[in-house]
């Protein structure tokens, strides 16, 4: 149902996307819980993740000439194949192997971040029908939610029966499945440059970089940190994974609400309103304690990121459909520089301060920036033709 939605360019990519989110998804919301139960402390935590961002910021440039070189099929196809070698190496990792292996891991999770969502931020971008991109999105935005409901709870039953590291290896075989889809979909042709790609800031305005660098910052805040909060608090794989997968479950009235209010031109007004959700989400997330407080404060975090989504994505890809790939990788160093920031910030916060100070300043940070999400620029309603893969900076 929600497959016939899509638009035929990306449904090879949403299938693919789908697998590798479920495999993620089993595994990625128990990370800080397993890492804790290594006797990994908060600040080291805070490391692991600071170490992702730099080497995602180093190899964002890289990546993004190997995409406009090799195509978005054969990137992703690379992208998909490391999520499952990220994972194998973590499995390796909680099982004992070497404690080495933790800072591998990073690595690895940069390299497949960049290949993969500057691939498909372009793919998508290009290929979906502007005249029905609310409801294309928020379909993409369904299999995204179906991943977070069904996943949490089939990784918290895995890791019950066989422990943590069955886990990670059978969410590593999940996301190496989604490679299958992207060998079956039609080759895209391999595309010349049309102008030099450069390692710029200048291919997005600087109000855009801004609200791409508030929007990471909340966001990481919102699905790195809160999974750590809960570990902390909620020290089991079956609380954690009921309590997201419930959550993620009442996102998905809000995303419709969204993607028919988007398509009827109403963008700006569905962003401001989500973004005012957000905001008071992360100051509530400072009073959950208890399991029903915490359940509470997750469903409404979730609904509100859902409501978000749409309006940013929409945005964004309108954006990004006309200045092409150099845009996609502006606005996603925009982003690691907010994941540097943020990863930095909470290391040293962690190390010196109580826990309790430390997710106090969190949340309320992440409340605070969340509003430069609306500095993006106002979408354009006219359709335009996609660009190719590399374009002008200009």
């Amino acid at each position: 149902m929600v497959v016939k939605l899509l638009h035929a360019n990306i449904a090879h990519a949403a299938l693919s996307m789908t697998l590798a989110n479920f495999g993620g998804q089993m595994v990625g919301i128990f990370i800080p819980l397993l890492l804790l139960t290594k006797g990994v402390k908060l600040w080291q935590i805070c490391l692991y993740y600071l170490c992702a961002s730099l080497c995602k910021l180093l190899l964002n440039y890289p990546s993004t000439k190997f995409i406009a070189t090799a195509g978005v099929r054969r990137s992703m196809i690379v992208g998909y194949i490391l999520n499952g070698v990220q994972l194998f190496i973590l499995a390796a990792f909680i099982a004992h192997r070497g404690d080495w292996l933790m800072y591998i891991v990073p690595i690895t999770m940069a390299i497949t971040n960049c290949l993969l969502w500057n691939a498909m931020h372009f793919h998508v971008s290009s290929s979906v029908d502007e005249s029905q991109k609310g409801r294309n999105l928020a379909a993409l935005d369904s299999l995204r939610n179906f991943c977070e409901i069904a996943a949490p709870a089939a990784g918290a039953l895995v890791a019950s029966l066989f422990g943590g590291s069955w886990l990670v290896v059978c969410g590593g075989l999940l996301a190496l499945s989604a490679v299958v889809p992207m060998l079956l979909s039609p080759s895209d042709k391999k595309e010349v440059a049309t102008a030099p790609l450069t390692l710029s800031f200048h291919n997005a305005p600087p109000r855009d970089l801004i609200a791409s660098f508030g929007f990471n910052l909340q966001k990481g805040i919102g699905w790195l940190v809160w999974p750590i909060y809960l570990a902390i608090f909620l020290p089991n794989f079956r609380s954690i994974g009921i309590i997201t997968a419930l959550s993620s479950a009442a996102a998905i009235l809000l995303l419709y609400i969204a993607a028919k209010r988007n398509d009827r031109g109403r963008n700006r007004r569905v962003l401001v309103e989500s973004t005012a959700l957000i905001s008071i989400a992360h100051i509530s997330r400072i009073f959950a304690f208890t399991p029903l407080t915490l359940a509470l404060a997750s469903a409404f975090y979730r609904m509100s990121v859902g409501y978000l989504v749409l309006p940013w994505t929409s945005a964004y890809y309108a954006h990004a459909r006309r200045k092409g790939i150099a845009y996609i990788m502006s606005m996603e160093l925009a982003g690691d520089l907010a994941y540097i920031v943020m990863w930095s910030g909470l290391g040293v916060i962690a190390f010196f301060a109580e826990t309790s100070f430390f997710f106090s300043v969190v949340f309320g940070a992440a409340a605070i920036t969340a509003w430069l999400t609306l500095l993006i620029r106002h979408e354009k309603r006219k359709p335009e033709p996609a660009l190719s893969l590399q374009s002008s900076s200009s």
